[in-house]
């Protein structure tokens, strides 16, 4: 058995992280993702098209069919908005919502106000969101912390077996059964970050390496050439393969 574990390793960790986990959007995402809906999406999407051709604007109705915010989360295809919220990534979600804008395109979205070149986030700004509602310093794209957060915890079972010289065969073979856990550095909450200790990305569970050599059997009392001596005896004797 071989173990070590590491604390105070350096890493970063970004403060400005999208926050989803304390404003009300992971419930909101849930229940879109489960194909319910949710009031807070009413309120953050109202009067907003985001789900682009064949949909009318949040909290009307469209071709007989209410629009809601949920229902908008799971049609719209900017930004990756619906892909994300089907796989569960709700941190780059919440990303895409914070930079999210309307689109004006063939009509939609006419009556909202046009955005001014360089300008993000123009959907939450329009329904009344606070700036920091999803980024704490949204002034910034990052805000990072140098510090000793990190720690790894390693295990393993190893074990080797050789053959020794044996009718000029050597053969050796080793085996670790392991588990590397620690942190990755990518935190999807900077406030609890211990759901984040999982398997890291050089975690080998199985590792299974073989080696031998051969001895060739040419030369002085081998099977070809065993009666040779001189020059051609020294030159074909002791030539191993591996």
């Amino acid at each position: 058995y071989i173990g070590t574990l590491s604390k105070k390793l350096y890493g970063t960790m970004d403060l400005n992280s999208p926050n989803f986990l304390y404003n009300g959007l992971k419930e909101a995402f849930d229940a879109a993702r489960a194909g319910g809906e949710s009031a807070l999406l009413d309120q953050m999407f109202r009067g907003v098209n985001i789900a682009g051709a064949g949909f009318g604007p949040v909290g009307t109705v469209f071709n007989g069919v209410l629009q809601t915010g949920a229902l908008h989360l799971r049609s719209a295809t900017a930004s990756q908005l619906r892909n994300n919220l089907a796989n569960g990534n709700y941190q780059a979600l919440a990303n895409s919502l914070f930079t999210l804008n309307y689109s004006k395109a063939a009509g939609i979205n006419a009556d909202l106000p046009e955005i001014p070149v360089g300008v993000n986030g123009a959907v939450l700004r329009y329904t009344g969101f606070p700036e920091n509602f999803i980024k704490t310093n949204p002034q910034f794209t990052s805000a990072t912390l140098h510090s000793n957060i990190g720690s790894t915890n390693y295990h393993s079972m190893q074990s080797q077996l050789t053959l020794r010289p044996t009718a000029g065969v050597t053969l050796q073979a080793a085996y670790t059964w392991s588990k590397l856990l620690g942190y990755g550095g990518n935190f999807t909450n900077p406030v609890d970050r211990r759901p984040d200790y999982t398997l890291q990305v050089g975690d080998r569970r199985h590792d299974f390496r073989t080696n031998g050599a051969f001895s060739l059997p040419f030369g002085p009392g081998q099977l070809f050439l065993r009666n040779g001596s001189g020059v051609l005896a020294r030159f074909v004797e002791g030539w191993q393969m591996s």
